[in-house]
């Protein structure tokens, strides 16, 4: 009872001034900057202040940066979202508004489920962090290593930073991530939004992935470098090995840029406004 009447009470104080706020699901299970970017995105490129509630799902909220598709119901406004994995996806509920997704297996996945053909944005939104953290300037660089959570304790990342790699933690606020990546002459990472943040600041980069793949694998890696000019990327990916002794220095060779195929400002022309 006392739980219901909190969110009574919370679901009141969000329509107070609801064209301030901004219904949204993101996931905040752990810090997470690819996550949390969603809030910054919000206040500073839409005005928005993005709410979670109980129950939201059953009035209209939007679906935004993340491997969140899966949670998709006929009142999700979905803004850049992409897939973990085609399994995943089978969940969602119902066929939201979709603005834009973050690739092109998104964009197939939810044609084939529906029946529906979709004329919109691709990419995702986290492309458009610059435009609200400017990268400093920085004159001393050294390469970033910025492993996805599961991959952060892992005894090959720990190798690769006594041989000169900076950690760069995922769980840093986005503020303090672009800061962290200004020090970086290059990126190898496991993150996606590591690799993502990576080529908005312009940052050669190159995926890293261990011997226990994260969830949902190389799907959402795909999908995203299928909205960039280099849409096999992926296959440069270096597959880390038991035992592995290659040098930070040679697995950086690979690591470039992937510049994004299309319009920023049409993606952030798509952002939902309401």
């Amino acid at each position: 009872m006392i739980e219901k009447l909190a969110a009574a009470t919370q679901l009141a104080t969000f329509f107070v001034r609801p064209e301030r706020r901004l219904l949204g699901f993101y996931y905040d299970q752990h810090p997470n900057v690819g996550d949390v970017l969603n809030v910054d995105l919000a206040d500073r490129l839409l005005d928005k202040e993005l709410v979670m509630l109980p129950g939201m799902r059953h009035l209209p909220h939007v679906l935004m940066v993340g491997s969140i598709l899966g949670q998709m119901n006929k009142n999700s406004i979905v803004w850049g979202s992409g897939v973990l994995s085609p399994e995943i996806f089978d969940q969602c509920q119902g066929l939201g508004t979709i603005l834009a997704v973050r690739g092109r297996l998104t964009k197939g996945l939810i044609e084939k489920k529906f029946d529906v053909q979709l004329d919109c944005p691709l990419g995702d939104p986290g492309l458009l962090l610059p435009r609200v953290y400017p990268m400093p300037q920085r004159s001393e660089k050294q390469v970033g290593i910025i492993p996805h959570l599961l991959d952060e304790s892992s005894d090959w990342v720990r190798a690769m930073c006594e041989q000169g790699a900076k950690l760069v933690s995922v769980s840093l606020p986005p503020e303090q991530f672009v800061d962290a990546l200004a020090g970086c002459s290059a990126v190898i990472s496991s993150s996606l939004h590591g690799l993502i943040l990576a080529d908005a600041y312009n940052i050669p980069n190159i995926r890293f992935s261990l011997p226990n793949p994260i969830p949902g694998g190389d799907f959402k890696f795909d999908d995203y470098y299928s909205a960039t000019t280099v849409p096999l990327a992926n296959e440069d990916t270096i597959r880390v090995e038991p035992d592995d002794t290659r040098r930070l220095v040679d697995l950086i060779a690979g690591a470039r840029v992937k510049p994004y195929a299309f319009d920023l400002d049409d993606l952030l022309a798509a952002a939902p406004r309401g």
